[in-house]
């Protein structure tokens, strides 16, 4: 029940790359509309650039250098705008006004508009319905240089209907906003699985280091996307989600690689995570008092953050090729992968201009990073899993070795006792027959009686022997003897199981009995007097080990697989040992309900030649 509950848990990765690429592909279709031509948008592109009392032609995108802060400059454009026609106009950190025929229809980042924490009002775009004119009219834009650099950044105002725009936009940008808002979902969704593993095994925090991940790359690709300036209107939140979650999804990748990798606690790499961290908190503390935007900070990171990506993937190299690490081998692809788009992304935002699409080749190499790394998480867990019930196997294995020395202890004990009090009774028989002769002598029979029940009652009781094998008749021992202490006078067991058991090893026995009968014990736990009861047989024939057993319970939970649910905190493993141990030697177990009796059998095969084609 459990190993299938846990094989449908560590499945789940699997169907990531497939999920993926679903919604990527139905994200793309509802943005990019392929199915009908784009309808006609004018990029006004000509202007006539006013400054320092000067007037000069200039052909947007462009930028402006070495201009002292808060220094004015004008754009002017002669349009015809029809009927319903919007303008798009973009500004990047500086105060701007929008007249048409020397009327104001539009202004931003004037003093007090923003928080205080800002130098510069973050970058901002906005529809702007044209009023009528009637006629030709003079588009002037009013801006002014940023306090916090030296550069502005001036881009081309578009004309058109709104569908239009929109429509032009999304196909320039759709696949960005479609891409964030998909790993965003997606890292919900391994936070939400995260948190059900790590209720089972600590190998659930790849989940939540790679959900983490991918909402905060989902997070910077939103913030930074112009099309979501268009339905969210809080550009200073969209500042902060743009540049924090750029600067911070270091941590949870660097957090994920090292966890599955199992990388030193203490270590360069860790070291390099801390650098990280005090990095982000010191740019977000700079950003809150005003002394430095993030803007600025941002150049910091656009060294440290491929240096961290590409030592890192050198320290998985390094892993897979002198540790021979098979998973170090998987995982060097991707991080690889990963640190190419990212210097890519970085020579292309400084030098290459391949595309004026922010952050795009960082987006494709996201893309498969988080194909490839959901496939080798999957295999992590599993692996995870198995060790984990193999460790605690090893672990009941050890408390049946020591419930076997416990009980060793008392028969040694016992034996001792006994063996002493022969050597008495041998030295007093003389004495005692004296006494004997005496009460026949005398006709005394009542006298010869009881002192004849006296000293039968000193005669020791022999010890319980339930089986040939000492290991499996010292665990049996120990639980009839738990059995009585909790006051279940109904213990019967009878065992046939040999000193030499063929390939199954003594060990592996124990795992089966000593299992059944702690399972029967708490089902018993609590039961009215008298009722508990626990029986249990087995049988030889021709090299196949047969046991049954039937006990009283209370109340179990039966499982839609047929299954019972565990009542042990962090839930059980006996009945999943014991089924493992039988179908690794050839065998079965079968476990079910009759009333109040739950019945127990379990086969497989002692002789080496009967056992199971193939099993380890």
């Amino acid at each position: 029940m459990r190993e299938k509950k846990i094989s449908k848990i560590y499945s789940i990765p699997y169907l990531f790359p497939a999920l993926f690429m679903v919604l990527l592909l139905a994200g793309s279709l509802a943005f990019w509309q392929t199915d009908r031509p784009l309808q006609p948008v004018l990029t006004l592109s000509d202007w006539t650039l006013g400054l320092g009392g000067k007037e000069e032609p200039i052909t947007l995108p462009g930028s402006l250098k070495d201009l002292p802060p808060r220094t004015a400059l004008t754009l002017t454009a002669e349009i015809l705008p029809e009927a319903g026609d919007y303008l798009y106009v973009k500004s990047v950190y500086t105060p701007v006004r929008v007249c048409i025929n020397d009327t104001l229809i539009y202004e931003y980042g004037e003093d007090g508009s923003f928080p205080a924490i800002f130098a510069d009002p973050p970058t901002n775009v906005e529809l702007l319905p044209i009023p009528r004119t009637g006629s030709p009219a003079v588009l002037r834009l009013e801006l002014q240089s940023p306090a916090s650099r030296n550069t502005v950044a001036l881009h081309p105002v578009l004309m058109g209907t709104p569908n239009a725009i929109l429509q032009q936009l999304f196909s320039h940008m759709g696949f960005s906003l479609s891409f964030s808002i998909i790993l965003l979902a997606l890292g919900v969704i391994l936070l939400l699985i995260a948190f059900v593993i790590i209720r089972l095994n600590r190998a659930g925090f790849s989940f939540f280091w790679l959900g983490l991940f991918s909402i905060l790359v989902g997070t910077w690709v939103l913030g930074e996307c112009n099309l979501t300036s268009i339905f969210i209107h809080n550009p200073p939140l969209l500042y902060l989600m743009a540049f924090m979650g750029l600067f911070s999804f270091t941590i949870p990748f660097m957090k994920f690689v090292m966890l599955v990798l199992d990388f030193e606690k203490k270590g360069p790499l860790q070291t390099l995570c801390r650098i990280l961290v005090a990095c982000n908190l010191a740019a977000l503390l700079l950003q809150l008092t005003g002394a430095v935007p993030l803007a600025k900070s941002m150049y910091l990171f656009h060294v440290l953050q491929p240096l961290t990506l590409c030592a890192l993937g050198i320290r998985i190299f390094v892993k897979a090729v002198r540790g021979r690490d098979a998973l170090a081998r998987r995982f060097a692809m991707p991080i690889l992968i990963l640190a190419l788009f990212s210097v890519l992304e970085v020579l292309n935002y400084y030098a290459l201009r391949m595309t004026d699409q922010m952050s795009l080749f960082f987006q494709i190499g996201v893309l498969i990073f988080i194909i490839m790394a959901s496939l080798i998480c999957g295999d992590f867990v599993k692996n995870a899993f198995e060790t984990q019930t193999e460790k605690r196997r090893l672990q009941y294995e050890n408390t049946l070795m020591g419930h076997q020395i416990e009980v060793q202890k008392e028969r040694y004990a016992a034996i001792t006792e006994m063996d002493a009090q022969i050597r008495a009774q041998r030295h007093d028989l003389r004495h005692q027959l004296t006494v004997l002769h005496r009460f026949a002598e005398n006709g005394d029979m009542q006298k010869l009686t009881d002192y004849l029940a006296a000293q039968l009652r000193c005669v020791p009781v022999p010890l319980v022997r339930y089986c040939e094998n000492e290991a499996v008749n010292a665990v049996a021992t120990y639980y009839v003897s738990f059995a009585g202490k909790m006051g279940i006078t109904d213990c019967k067991l009878s065992l046939n199981i040999p000193n030499q058991t063929g390939d199954v090893t003594e060990s592996e026995l124990c795992v089966i009995i000593g299992n059944l009968l702690e399972n029967a014990l708490e089902a018993c736990r609590g039961a009215a007097e008298g009722k508990p009861y626990i029986h249990m047989k087995s049988r030889l024939q021709d090299g196949i080990l047969t046991i049954v057993m039937d006990n009283y319970f209370q109340s179990v939970t039966p499982l839609p697989d047929g299954g019972f649910r565990s009542l042990k905190q962090g839930g059980g493993t006996g009945l999943l040992s014991i089924r493992a141990v039988a179908q690794k030697y050839g065998g079965g177990a079968r476990f079910e309900t009759k009333g109040e009796q739950f019945c127990s059998s379990v086969y497989l095969r002692l002789d080496e030649l009967c056992r199971k084609p193939g099993a380890e």
